[in-house]
């Protein structure tokens, strides 16, 4: 039972309101800090970045597990708010004092109340919306990361080249807190059942939950294999750029926004798919049109070309991301759906890690241009096992 149904019309809509806006304030944080602290870390040394790339990644996968299982126990808007607010003072803490070391633990602890946050961010926004027009909500949220992460690397960027890091930890720490007093004012909340019988079916944890589905087994397979394109592709565009199209870090810089734009139009236009049908489809559609974007400037490196296909795989890319969150949404009960949740953002710091530790050997073995065509590769397969999903699941008269 949660306040969702005691909510009007538009009592949701200033809750989702609510709840997006204080997921792009903090996304823009987020960056700006990130920004901040690659750029002072590395005037210390490479050691002092990759720590700070293992720390994140750390955090990411100790908190994956333990975000879902907080989820499913304890209500998940104060929840919420604790999360945020301990990022925030986290952050603030290195106002104080700044060392690597301390940065590593910092931003790893960062990273598992961030999986806390995600986790349940994911799993309350159906009772806000309803479930279903949870697409809407899912739509919202992404629109708003999208908007907040774009505006955060510029703003990370001019604050890294003027005033310095601790300008930047202080608008992530203060947007971390503010978006846990937006958090305050929502009244949805999402409260786990615990009778005998969720009790006993809440003991199974979230990839159980997903193997055991083959409508979300294969297309968070697929998802895997979209993360690792999009990764290896973004390590290698740098030098694609650079190295092949003889261009500056401004074009590249270009090329990335190009990216945030197509993001934004993505997750904007998935809120019109409301057929569980269609939304089958989009999610095929949407991860063979990446697969043609990366592979755009690999035939026709140019940067016409380059902006032209960055802007349709952005787009592409948070359609699949979005859908995503419906798929594991409209498929799994609610006593346990934030440990699925959570299986879910396992994967893709999964397919992240393989993707990091492949782009930089690729580079080097085969050049950008062959990186991003192995990306494509990689983008094909994520391709296949969606159409060939779909067409099982289709025969099987389910979505």
């Amino acid at each position: 039972m949660t306040a969702t149904s005691a909510l009007t019309a538009s009592g949701r809509t200033r809750a989702l309101l609510l709840l997006a806006s204080g997921a792009g304030i903090s996304a823009l944080g987020s960056q700006v800090s990130w920004i901040g602290l690659t750029s002072k870390l590395q005037g210390v040394g490479v050691y002092a970045v990759s720590g700070l790339f293992i720390a994140a990644t750390a955090g990411n996968v100790v908190g994956a597990p333990v975000a879902g299982l907080l989820a499913d126990r304890y209500r998940n808007r104060p929840l919420l708010i604790i999360a945020m607010a301990v990022q925030g003072l986290l952050l603030l803490s290195l106002l104080v004092t700044f060392s690597p070391a301390l940065t590593w633990v910092t931003v790893a602890l960062v990273g598992m109340s961030g999986c806390v946050v995600g986790t349940t961010t994911a799993a309350l926004v159906p009772h806000i919306t309803g479930e279903e027009d949870s697409m809407r909500g899912y739509s919202w949220h992404g629109t708003a990361m999208t908007v907040g992460s774009l505006g955060g690397v510029v703003l990370g960027g001019v604050l890294a080249s003027t005033v310095g890091v601790q300008w930047a930890l202080l608008i992530d720490g203060l947007t971390s807190l503010l978006q846990a007093g937006l958090m305050a004012a929502i009244r949805a909340d999402r409260v786990p059942r615990r009778d005998r019988k969720t009790e006993t079916d809440g003991r199974r944890d979230g990839l159980s939950h997903v193997l055991g589905d083959i409508r979300l087994g294969t297309r968070l397979l697929a998802q895997f294999f979209v993360v690792c394109a999009t990764t290896v592709a973004f390590l290698g565009e740098i030098f694609l750029i650079t190295d092949v199209m003889h261009a500056t870090a401004f074009w590249y810089g270009l090329m990335v926004g190009c990216w945030g734009c197509g993001a934004l139009l993505g997750s904007t236009q998935a809120r019109r798919l409301r057929d569980d049908r269609l939304r089958a489809v989009a999610y095929v559609a949407g991860v063979t049109g990446l697969t043609v974007a990366l592979f755009t400037p690999v035939a026709w490196p140019f940067l016409l070309a380059n902006g032209l296909g960055w802007f349709a795989g952005g787009a592409c890319r948070s359609l699949s991301n979005v859908l995503t969150n419906v798929f594991v949404q409209a498929h799994t009960p609610d006593e346990y759906r934030g440990r699925v949740f959570a299986a879910a953002d396992s994967v893709t710091v999964a397919a992240n890690l393989v993707g990091t530790a492949a782009g930089g050997a690729l580079v080097v073995a085969i050049g950008p241009r062959g990186s991003l065509a192995a990306a494509t590769a990689a983008c094909a397969v994520a391709a296949i096992v969606a159409f060939s999903a779909h067409v099982v699941i289709r025969r099987s008269g389910d979505t």
